[in-house]
């Protein structure tokens, strides 16, 4: 049976170190499968680098999300590329 393949994402800090933990252990059930993820700093601890910066995702406030939202639009769409790219069995979002 071939390795699964799964897609993580996650947006923002405490995201990022949640879709770790899950990244962990998922190789700890199955050293086989095959993990991909748009993320940031925790993920790339553990060897899986973002095709996408997540920084501009740190927004607080509506004014601050608002002027955001073009980027978050393209961000999305990249992200959504790069998920099709990767044919994932699965995908999982995280914050």
């Amino acid at each position: 049976m071939p390795a699964s393949r799964v897609f993580l994402v996650a947006s923002e800090p405490s995201g990022d170190l949640l879709a770790r933990e899950t990244a962990e252990a998922l190789k700890a059930t199955d050293p086989g499968v095959e993990l991909f993820a748009i993320g940031g700093r925790e993920l790339a601890k553990i060897g899986l680098e973002s095709p996408i910066d997540i920084a501009p995702l740190s927004i607080l406030g509506l004014f601050e999300g608002l002027k955001a939202y073009g980027t978050v639009i393209k961000l999305a769409d990249a992200a959504a590329d790069a998920i099709i790219e990767a044919k994932p069995d699965a995908d999982e979002m995280v914050a």
